[in-house]
């Protein structure tokens, strides 16, 4: 029931109607690439990573699972990537530097130079001296990049961001180059996040070369502006804010040269208000957060999310679930081969994962995420459907749901568990439309049943160290969204999920399941009056969030604050912010119209009306 890594990339191939030399040029022998796609090669996540990249995934919608020495790597790599991204560059070059002497590979050596170039801006090299860091890593995957024609070849957005770079810091690249950029990555098959990544960065340099340009006129601005609006309207779309200021500022500018030449439609009036608006909200909690306004690196195209030491993994399941070692061995490999596992001191066989995975109840690939197929359109569908599920859009969930069922193998333990639990949701959320009764208990107890698909209850919520898959931790979530203060097992749920979140986990890497989760938490302090403890919460959920440029919960962070300060007045205990109860209300509807949640704006826009 293990849909393999090769299967997946040989469906996006052929998909996208991709010839292995074009897919592996730069990266690997064709005939490797072969060997990976039938299954007889496993390749490393490095290759992995860029192979979907250049498939128009972006890597960090996945989960993956690394034997110690690649983890090792990829913990490094990241430490790398967010020492840069939080301003620490003096750790960033000493985790850099070691990081130089264990690379051997042409990968390791790209992100070597990309991170390394990023710290020499910053530090500020000079333009000659960054032009030929860029040049050499770009290189390293891809030949005579600004000389041969993009038509005819694929790229990953690491290499079209380092194609940019080499660009912004050559003499004399014409605008026209920038368009063919703009027209290659338009007809590339990115997902919402990868093109979130790279469009919105492409237009921006493309405008910063423009506006330096004497041929501004009329139908020049109109065109520009058009880029503005789809580079917005992508980052809308992924909840991302890369580039976000910057091009909100060119589409102002435009405006303010186009609207005093003639009489326009009122929707360029009604664009440049709230341009201003957006503008004026962003820098607001840019600055309140310290985090710059302008995007001055691109470490985020390198942000990497929930990977896992596979040792480390089994060692923690098995001891949840109360087996020996003995025990989960049996009939798949010796029982030293597990210790020898759990203590990171050797790899093994790929199928014998598969067993012993299996055996720990979830299913093993190196490469997955809510659900296990090898169809790219199943993958998705069902994030159209989650958040259509958020927004309860019942009908759309219905038709979402009979679509993803028909392409994915319900044998699979996760994907019975990922639809029934969206389909349970999706029950409750008609009855709570029609204004009908949700009977609490009935839908936690289906909750708790899905939830046993992979692992009892009882095992989940015990206390101490512990793996949840992300499908188990959204069933946590979903029965702690639905127990009162008066349930007595909501304080044990809370105190086991913070736990793993606060101490056994990095935020950075888990974010997505970081918000979900204990974003649900500081609502419940702050329901029971622990505001202080819900606002420390709050306060590291939007730091990580802003800086990370992520756009989907910080009207809900915002409020939660908000919510608190007003709580506090209410029973006169101290309040330590003086803040504009309006003035907050409208950052949380700027912020939720950016979303392009039309459910979440509705409702700001009451509480402006009534008050809190």
């Amino acid at each position: 029931n293990n849909i393999k890594f090769g299967v997946l990339i040989h469906k996006l191939r052929k998909e996208k109607n991709i010839p292995l030399t074009v897919l592996s040029d730069g990266l690997c022998d064709f005939s490797q690439l072969a060997q990976i796609e039938k299954g007889n090669i496993e390749p490393r996540k490095l290759l992995r990573d860029r192979l979907l990249g250049r498939l128009g995934v972006a890597p960090e919608n996945y989960e993956s699972f690394l034997f110690y020495k690649e983890y090792h790597s990829w913990r490094e790599r990241q430490e790398i990537v967010y020492c840069i991204l939080y301003g620490k560059i003096k750790e960033a070059r000493k985790h850099l530097e070691n990081y130089q002497k264990k690379a051997d590979s042409s990968l390791d050596y790209q992100f070597y130079l990309a991170m390394l170039a990023q710290i020499r801006r910053i530090e500020g090299a000079e333009k000659e001296e960054l032009r030929g860091v860029f040049q050499k890593a770009l290189v390293l995957t891809v030949s005579e990049p600004l000389k041969r024609e993009l038509n005819g070849r694929i790229l990953s957005i690491e290499e079209l961001n380092l194609l940019l770079e080499c660009a912004f810091y050559q003499e004399e690249i014409s605008l026209e180059w920038y368009k063919e950029l703009i027209s290659y990555i338009e007809q590339m098959p990115l997902d919402d996040i990868a093109v979130s990544k790279i469009y919105p960065k492409t237009i921006y340099y493309f405008y910063e070369a423009w506006k330096n340009n004497s041929r501004m006129g009329e139908q020049e601005l109109f065109e520009m502006l058009k880029f503005c609006n789809r580079a917005i309207t992508i980052l809308q779309k992924a909840k991302r804010m890369f580039y976000l200021w910057e091009l909100l500022e060119a589409k102002i500018q435009i405006l303010q040269y186009l609207i005093p030449k003639k009489p326009l439609p009122e929707i360029f009036q009604k664009w440049y208000q709230t341009c201003k608006d957006w503008k004026e909200v962003l820098e607001e909690v840019y600055a309140e957060y310290g985090v710059s306004k302008e995007m001055k690196e691109f470490c985020y195209i390198y942000v990497d999310m929930e990977a896992h030491c596979i040792g480390d993994v089994i060692k923690i399941r098995r001891k949840m679930l109360g087996m020996t070692a003995k025990e989960l061995s049996e009939g798949i490999c010796s029982e030293r081969t597990i210790n020898r596992l759990e203590n990171n001191k050797r790899e093994t066989k790929r199928e014998t994962m598969f067993r012993l995975f299996e055996r720990l109840h979830m299913s093993m690939e190196f490469c997955k995420n809510d659900l296990l197929t090898e169809y790219p359109e199943a993958k998705r569908l069902f994030g159209e459907l989650k958040w259509a599920n958020n927004r309860m859009e019942c009908e759309k969930v219905d038709q979402l749901l009979e679509q993803v069922k028909s392409m994915v193998s319900l044998e699979i333990p996760e994907n019975r568990q990922a639809i029934r639990r969206n389909e349970i949701i999706n029950e409750c959320n008609k009855k709570r439309k029609n204004k009908e009764n949700v009977d609490k208990q009935h839908y936690i107890n289906m909750i708790k049943e899905v939830l046993e698909y992979t692992i009892p209850y009882e095992v989940a919520v015990a206390s101490g160290e512990k793996y949840l898959t992300q499908n188990e931790l959204s069933c946590l979530q979903n029965i702690m969204a639905e127990l009162d203060w008066s349930d007595s097992e909501l304080e044990q749920l809370i105190q086991v999920l913070y736990d793993l979140f606060e101490h056994q986990r990095q935020i950075g890497d888990c974010l997505n399941m970081y918000e979900f989760v204990m974003g649900t938490i500081s609502s419940y302090l702050g329901d029971k009056g622990e505001y202080d403890f819900s606002d420390e919460i709050k306060l590291k959920i939007l730091k990580n969030t802003i800086v990370n440029r992520r756009l989907g919960v910080i009207d809900r962070g915002i409020y939660g604050l908000l919510w608190n300060d007003v709580q506090r007045k209410k029973h006169q205990h101290p309040v330590k912010r003086d803040v504009d109860e309006k003035k907050e209300l409208k950052k949380c509807l700027y912020f939720s119209q950016m979303c392009q949640d039309a459910y979440k704006s509705s409702f700001f826009e009451k509480k402006l009306e009534e008050g809190m």
